[in-house]
């Protein structure tokens, strides 16, 4: 069994909630459903099939040099220089561990989510572990309940060995897409939730992202040479295209799976 890692990506800033989420100290370090920040919930609801100290957080300098010093003291962290969305946050955290000599699982977790069944999440989150440990990348789909057009959409497509396939996805459709996805069936928000193992994901960055490949090898070569990881990713990580969660899109379906929630 391949060693479990959490990644969590908090280097949002929040906007939309400003200006109780401030550019220190963005939303994912508040507290705005209960007593945790939702950083603290995301990691609390991984307990106990992930420890704390197998939870990677990537986020940004501004933050981790600011008011969120403190919530993010306990971590293991990654800090972006300047903010690429979420496909290069992902492909930092592989090649992180890449670099190290190691391939674990990663379970890709945004950090501002709220989950109310953690159980039903956990069974989830054990099948998708399974699948991913056979060299599959899975994606995390939520069951609409309305047209909403400020998600993507995954369509499940036939059942896989344990999970369906993914027959393709739609980025924030309009009000009549959303509406015919509904009435047809099949199909879910695309979560942002992800678990693969670091090699698979960096296989796909490479068949279908190449630009992003090709920085990521250059910050491993540079770290490597120069022995200090922070001064690499300070150099490099800025040159990778901004590519947010529906990079998902440029991925071949035939090898993704869907876990429904």
């Amino acid at each position: 069994m391949s060693a479990l890692q959490a990644v969590i990506l908090a280097g949002g800033s929040g906007t939309r909630l400003w200006p109780m989420s401030r550019q220190q100290m963005p939303k994912q370090f508040l507290c705005l459903d209960g007593e945790l920040s939702l950083l603290e919930a995301t990691v609390a609801r991984l307990d106990p099939l992930i420890p704390r100290d197998h939870v990677l957080i990537v986020t940004s300098e501004e933050s981790a040099k600011g008011e969120a010093f403190l919530p993010l003291a306990p971590y293991q962290k990654l800090l972006e220089p300047a903010p690429r969305n979420t496909a290069p946050a992902i492909a930092l955290a592989a090649t992180h561990y890449l670099a190290k000599g190691e391939d674990p699982i990663l379970v890709i977790l945004p950090a501002d989510h709220v989950i109310r069944d953690v159980p039903a999440f956990h069974a989830c989150l054990r099948s998708a572990i399974d699948a991913a440990q056979e060299g599959k990348l899975v994606t995390f789909g939520i069951t609409p309940t309305g047209p909403e057009t400020g998600f993507g959409y995954i369509k499940a497509g036939a059942m896989g060995d344990k999970l369906p396939k993914v027959e393709r996805f739609k980025e924030k459709p309009d009000a009549a897409t959303a509406d015919g996805f509904l009435k047809e069936g099949g199909w879910y928000w695309n979560s942002g939730m992800f678990v693969w193992k670091a090699s698979a994901i960096m296989k796909a960055v490479e068949a279908a992202l190449p630009e992003l490949a090709r920085v990521m090898s250059e910050l491993r070569t540079a770290a490597k040479q120069g022995g200090d990881w922070q001064k690499a990713v300070r150099e490099h990580f800025p040159k990778s295209p901004s590519i947010s969660r529906r990079f998902s899109a440029h991925w071949t379906p035939s090898n993704i799976t869907n876990a429904l929630a």
